[in-house]
């Protein structure tokens, strides 16, 4: 097995997934082992064809598969808009997930976007996809994996996340009340139903979910998430 693993060395933008998409084909795995949808790899075809990943791997244009692993991050919301844009490009990824990766819920994209928007001019500059707020919470109670979206009490699982778990992330940032909009996104239910639309997209059209790496007989390109300069 011939395995590439490729590796910005900067603060990101460093072509990683046109690398991706050189070294890959039909016979190719790409596996996403690290960060989650806020990495945009940006590929474009000689004939004008573009697209810019963040779930799927940079090289299925070229007809390889995607592995994400126990480390990505999964975003069901991007996800399921992701997969549309590229089923409307006649890409259809054959993409493996790993059961034990870390699952964002919404709750972890609004917190992160309330925060931001208080910080005011003082912002980070944050993508708002809850990235470090996934993490965060999995250190805790209320962990949420890949393999929890497969049992019957799942949705019970994001509502106490709601209602218990986001007040108190809240105040440990210092916002005692959520406000206005931000409570009326917080409370919604509409919200939580689309989510679960999203998550029930991405079971459906998972080739495997399984906690080890796929059996694969073709060649391995491990495609890095972004720039070593910006990771933790």
């Amino acid at each position: 097995m011939n395995a590439v693993a490729i590796i910005g060395c900067g603060f990101g933008d460093e072509s990683k997934g046109k690398m991706v998409d050189y070294f890959s084909d039909p016979t190719t795995l790409v596996v996403r082992h690290n960060g989650g949808a806020q990495a945009g790899h940006t590929v474009q075809l000689r004939d004008g064809t573009r697209h810019v990943f963040h779930h799927f791997g940079s090289g299925s244009f070229r007809g390889a598969a995607t592995y994400l692993s126990q480390f990505f991050i999964v975003n069901p919301f991007l996800w399921e808009k992701e997969r549309l844009e590229l089923d409307a490009l006649g890409i259809k990824p054959k993409v493996f997930l790993n059961s034990n990766s870390p699952l964002t819920t919404p709750y972890d994209m609004l917190i992160n976007q309330a925060i931001e928007d208080c910080r005011g001019n003082a912002r980070h500059g944050s993508c708002g996809l809850g990235i470090n707020e996934t993490i965060e919470r999995n250190t805790r109670p209320y962990a949420t994996l890949l393999k929890d979206a497969l049992t019957p009490g799942f949705r019970q699982t994001l509502e106490a996340i709601r209602a218990e778990y986001v007040p108190y992330r809240l105040r440990e940032l210092g916002i005692k009340e959520p406000w206005g909009l931000w409570q009326a996104r917080l409370n919604s239910d509409e919200l939580l139903e689309s989510y679960m639309l999203a998550l029930g997209d991405l079971l459906w059209h998972a080739f495997e979910i399984h906690p080890k790496f796929p059996s694969w007989q073709g060649s391995v390109v491990f495609e890095g998430a972004q720039g070593l300069l910006l990771d933790q």
